[in-house]
């Protein structure tokens, strides 16, 4: 396994002749794509009251496997790349640990969670989407293994899938406390009705 993982990670890997537009996309996507994130949760909560379960619900998905990566990660550690060492590294990154990656966790998580409910599937499948593209520029940049990806969407199918499962127990009493506490924060925007309540 981990030889099949170093090819296909020399095959992504970008080298000294890879074009300059194609090394800042990557970077673009690896260091700042993720900041999406936050913004679509916060967009899909204010702009529909249908919408704003799924979206705290995506939130809780998250908690869940990130939880999970630090089990795997403090149980198992896995190396990268520039570590071992193996490739070339273009994003300074600190030595920790590179499996299940938190990146591709955090943005598929979100993904699956969204997908699961009809209202917010187009928003889903455009973060997994995007998640792809985010994969693809980590091992790009040398600091992940094509692994670290497959156990990130691994991860995050069993954080969504958990969060989704047992919504009953904790979204009646989040949902309330998160409703009044962004009436209170947004208090101005509903009254002028440029957000929803």
């Amino acid at each position: 396994m981990d030889a099949l993982n170093y090819d296909w990670f020399r095959f992504v890997n970008a080298n000294t002749l890879t074009p300059d537009w194609l090394m800042w996309l990557a970077y673009i996507l690896a260091v700042y794509a993720i900041m999406i994130i936050p913004a679509i949760l916060l967009l899909g909560w204010i702009r529909q009251y249908k919408q704003q379960q799924p979206m705290l619900r995506a939130l809780v998905s998250c908690g869940c496997a990130l939880l999970i990566n630090a089990m795997i990660a403090h149980f198992w550690f896995s190396p990268r790349p520039f570590m071992i060492p193996i490739g070339h590294t273009f994003l300074h990154h600190r030595p920790d640990a590179s499996f299940p990656s938190d990146h591709m966790t955090i943005i598929m998580t979100v993904a699956f969670s969204l997908i699961y409910q009809r209202e917010t599937r187009k928003w889903g499948m455009g973060i997994a989407l995007l998640g792809l593209m985010v994969g693809w520029s980590r091992v790009f940049l040398g600091v992940h293994f094509p692994m670290d990806m497959v156990g990130g969407t691994g991860v995050a199918l069993i954080g969504s899938a958990l969060a989704y499962w047992l919504n009953g127990l904790y979204m009646p009493v989040l949902y309330q406390c998160a409703s009044r506490l962004y009436q209170v924060l947004f208090a101005p925007l509903i009254k002028r009705g440029w957000i929803s309540r």
